[in-house]
């Protein structure tokens, strides 16, 4: 989260257009919508611009498998790899990042080269 949280500064520091982050848990057992709502508080996450969310967990696993991110029970929780997408503003996908391999910086460089086209 707090990827998450230095992306949304740094955006309104550097680029004027609209940002615009989802973020999806494939724990719907451990992360209720009160959970989520807690994460974001403590992370200081816009609440406009923020949507943290999850669902059905057969929906959850569909949408996970269709950007190749899977999540599997362990002890009272969810083990799962990470994917991060640049969406343009038309919701084209820009760029996609495995894991944690990318900095904030970095996402902006992307999103301002992409902007500037």
């Amino acid at each position: 989260m707090r990827l998450n949280q230095k992306v949304q500064r740094l955006w309104k520091q550097k680029i004027k257009a609209p940002l615009t982050l989802l973020i999806v848990t494939l724990d719907p057992v451990g992360d209720t919508p009160e959970i989520l709502k807690k994460y974001g508080a403590r992370f200081s996450l816009d609440e406009k611009s923020t949507f943290l969310v999850t669902g059905d967990p057969q929906k959850l696993s569909d949408f996970g498998s269709a950007f190749n991110v899977a999540g599997w029970p362990s002890g009272n929780t969810t083990v799962h790899n990470l994917k991060t997408i640049l969406l343009g503003p038309n919701l084209e996908e820009l760029k996609q990042y495995k894991e944690n391999e990318w900095t904030p910086e970095q996402l902006i460089k992307d999103a301002e080269t992409f902007l500037h086209r």
